[in-house]
């Protein structure tokens, strides 16, 4: 996570100015070269993915990129601390799962579907929500809602 919060990962136009590549375009959507920005939730591919699981949390944000929704979390939004640490690990989890994503298909030409990434983050929060120690009744509420 740390080096996706810096824009520090080796997408394809950094790639590219390192001169080690001469392809930027985004291997998960085709349709934009694949910078930071656009792979941290401009891309189609991630944003659906984003949208899905923002939907699934019943958060209305409206921050569609990854520094956006850091400082968001971080900073403004304003729920119980429980939220704020289920909203923080679906966020590292989908960032992480996007960047598995797109090296599989860049590395291997193996596509995942957006259906399989959403599930899997939201298997790796449900099982993280366990470990959790006391909460209040609203956010028990909540969890057992997701």
């Amino acid at each position: 996570m740390w080096l996706s919060i810096r824009s520090r990962l080796l997408t394809r136009d950094r790639l590219s100015r390192l001169g080690m590549s001469t392809e930027t375009s985004c291997c998960l959507c085709q349709s934009g070269e694949e910078t930071h920005l656009h792979l941290f939730f401009q891309c189609s591919f991630s944003r659906e993915c984003l949208s899905r699981l923002m939907q699934w949390m019943d958060c209305r944000t409206q921050h569609n990129d990854l520094h956006q929704l850091v400082n968001w979390i971080g900073r403004n939004y304003k729920g119980s601390r429980l939220k704020r640490q289920l909203y923080r690990a679906v966020v590292s989890a989908l960032a992480y799962r996007i960047w598995q994503a797109r090296n599989d298909m860049l590395w291997n030409q193996n596509r995942i579907s957006a259906d399989s990434i959403v599930r899997e983050v939201r298997y790796v929060v449900k099982n993280r929500i366990q470990f959790v120690g006391r909460m209040s009744s609203f956010d028990k509420e909540w969890i057992d809602a997701l």
